[in-house]
């Protein structure tokens, strides 16, 4: 059942989605980003396979554990870095991924490199990767355990596939989506620093500021990546023609038909 979200941060369009169970992934191994923590990647990249194209859903399926392999290998290395910097690699493997299927390249390559894109789709929707402020730093390891255990029970949303679209520019995609963190990062001293102390999720509920960040940046998350892959796999000849929530234009529609 599709619903729009209304109650915490209000965006027209926005698609729920689905519950399902959060994928076993190298959980054990698997680094913290600042916010997003193994249980709330495993939710994420459950979703984001949910919304993928029918026919790459069907193969990254296939080569699991290098999607995994990929997502962990750019948390891990890459959560320090800048965003522009992280921009930039992410731009680097929009050039590059199209053109492994032009030279034949084993697929275990092509997963993996898909599982690089969510990778660095979630960390540029994290607000607390670079926490400059002192007291966001303070609240990263509890805010993360809050995201741990709120999010595999939250529903998460989708922007849908046009608000807005990736056309393969990276830099320029994402540079609305870093415009967000401030108000999030806002949002949650505020919930944390009440009158002058610092606060623990435990007193938070399902109505708080925080509440609203956690859906909010993991749907974001989860709508970067998947629309990352959806382009990825366009530019690849997939078939994109049993995508959840793509609606081709009229035009295209009468071109596939012809």
């Amino acid at each position: 059942m599709l619903r729009v979200r209304r109650r915490h941060h209000p965006q027209h369009g926005l698609r729920w989605l689905g519950g399902a169970a959060a994928l076993l992934f190298a959980v054990a191994a698997l680094p913290a980003a600042p916010a997003f923590g193994p249980g709330a990647l495993s939710k994420m990249t459950a979703s984001t396979l949910r919304l993928a194209p029918a026919s790459l859903r069907g193969v990254l399926a296939a080569y699991r554990g290098y999607v995994d392999r990929g997502l962990l290998d750019a948390v891990e290395k890459e959560r320090n870095q800048p965003s522009g910097v992280l921009t930039a690699v992410l731009q680097t493997e929009i050039q590059q991924i199209p053109d492994l299927a032009k030279r034949q390249t084993p697929f275990e390559e092509v997963a993996y490199r898909f599982g690089r894109v969510a990778g660095l789709a979630y960390l540029l929707n994290d607000p607390l990767r670079d926490p400059r402020d002192p007291k966001l730093a303070a609240i990263c390891d509890d805010y993360r355990g809050y995201l741990e255990r709120k999010l595999p029970l939250m529903p998460l949303t989708f922007d849908g596939y046009d608000d807005p679209p990736m056309e393969g520019d990276a830099d320029a995609y994402f540079r609305a989506g870093l415009a967000r963190q401030a108000r999030y990062r806002e949002a949650l001293l505020f919930c944390y620093y009440k009158d002058g102390r610092q606060l623990s999720s435990d007193t938070f509920d399902d109505r708080s500021n925080a509440y609203g960040v956690a859906q909010s940046i993991a749907s974001h998350a989860v709508s970067d990546a998947a629309k990352t892959w959806f382009y990825l796999w366009g530019a690849m000849d997939g078939d994109l023609s049993a995508t959840p929530y793509y609606h081709p234009p009229k035009d295209a529609k009468e071109a596939e038909n012809k």
